[in-house]
């Protein structure tokens, strides 16, 4: 929100060049609870997430200028944006010793951070679970201790913990980045585990359980109770594998070829989809539609069941089934570009008038069986 919002996305847009790094496998990035599919963005504090995103402004050389944990408001993150492009002088000027340049890494930082707005701090607040999560290792995260003297004296850290006692997220960040670990760091050598230390690795707020509770979207939370955000976007690629051994029957030309160069390296699961996948290389689609159907109903909540089903299902010209069951396994969580491409050849077919009729029939017939 903040990188699309002004004034950052014309700074961005004119004077930085912009990129990003999926980091989901990184040892210090964060997971949290699902979130509603139609669930809206919303503001948050300074700082807040950040083992989920980290904004790093380098030189071309891939020097840290500066790093930017969680979300940042557009207007608080234009103004960092700012400092960068003052450090970046300073690295690039030739004249400048590198201690000397060390020296003014450390002094802007400070120096920004003195200069921040009542409005910028007010919005740098910690988070109530941040704040527990530092009272509890305040032996390791004593740097985001303003008055220790205060935590000192807590007795249940649940109802009388003294939020003021803890410094704001603006100034955590200011003071980590002045210290000696980080000033003009090498990116690859830049501890993002140690910098992004204050806030907690794991966040849930529950939200698909006060849904149900509300009796909203039972269906959503049955599928997704339990789960992390890793474990929903974890990839599926039973059907990749499936496409790849039938690409002499393209379903959607360059699109299938894709995710047959993606299947090459992938192992296919036991049980089930291993049934599936032989089933398919004898181009044995009705005993393949049910096999799938089958393990949905053993694993009603995965997506991997509904991507076989949907793909017996086109091969059988049932291209609603097809439409629907790819687009089930994309509700389900499922990341792999197959069930895109499964729903997007459905949704092609169901286009023309009397290929729908024939489908309509085809499934008729197979409620039958």
């Amino acid at each position: 929100m903040s990188l699309s919002q002004e004034p950052t996305f014309t700074t961005l847009r004119n004077r930085f060049v912009c990129g990003y790094k999926n980091i989901m496998q990184e040892g210090y990035a964060g997971d949290s609870g699902v979130h509603p599919i139609d669930g809206t963005a919303v503001n948050t504090t300074n700082g807040a997430g950040p083992h989920n995103l980290q904004t790093f402004v380098m030189t071309t050389d891939g020097t840290v200028l500066h790093c930017l944990p969680g979300f940042w408001n557009s207007s608080d993150l234009a103004c960092e944006l700012a400092l960068a492009e003052k450090l970046n002088y300073i690295w690039e000027d030739k004249a400048i010793t590198p201690a000397h340049k060390a020296e003014l890494f450390k002094r802007l930082h400070l120096e920004h951070l003195a200069t921040h707005s009542q409005e910028t701090v007010a919005r740098s607040h910690l988070q109530g679970f941040d704040a527990q999560h530092i009272y509890k290792n305040r032996k390791d995260l004593a740097d985001c201790i303003s008055d220790k003297e205060a935590i000192k004296a807590v007795e249940d850290p649940h109802h009388d913990l003294p939020y003021a006692a803890f410094k704001t997220t603006d100034k955590i960040m200011h003071e980590r980045m002045a210290s000696k670990a980080f000033t003009f760091a090498d990116y690859s050598n830049f501890d993002t585990a140690a910098y992004t230390s204050y806030g907690c690795s794991h966040y849930d707020k529950g939200e698909n359980e006060m849904e149900i509770a509300e009796g909203l979207r039972p269906s959503t939370t049955l599928a997704i109770k339990g789960k992390s955000l890793r474990t929903l976007t974890r990839p599926t690629a039973v059907v990749a594998s499936v496409i790849a051994l039938d690409d002499s029957k393209n379903i959607s030309g360059a699109q299938v070829a894709t995710s047959a160069k993606v299947a090459t390296n992938t192992r296919v699961a036991t049980g089930a989809p291993d049934q599936f996948v032989q089933l398919a290389k004898q181009q044995r689609w009705q005993e393949a539609f049910a096999c799938a159907d089958k393990y949905i109903k053993e694993q009603f909540t995965k997506p991997g069941g509904y991507e076989m089903r949907s793909l017996a299902a086109l091969k059988l010209g049932l291209y609603q089934q097809a439409y629907n069951d790819a687009s089930r396994a994309l509700w389900l969580g499922s990341k792999h570009a197959t069930a895109t491409i499964l729903r997007n050849s459905a949704a092609s077919y169901l286009k023309a008038p009397a290929v729908k009729k024939l489908a309509d029939n085809k499934l008729a017939r197979i409620e039958l069986l």
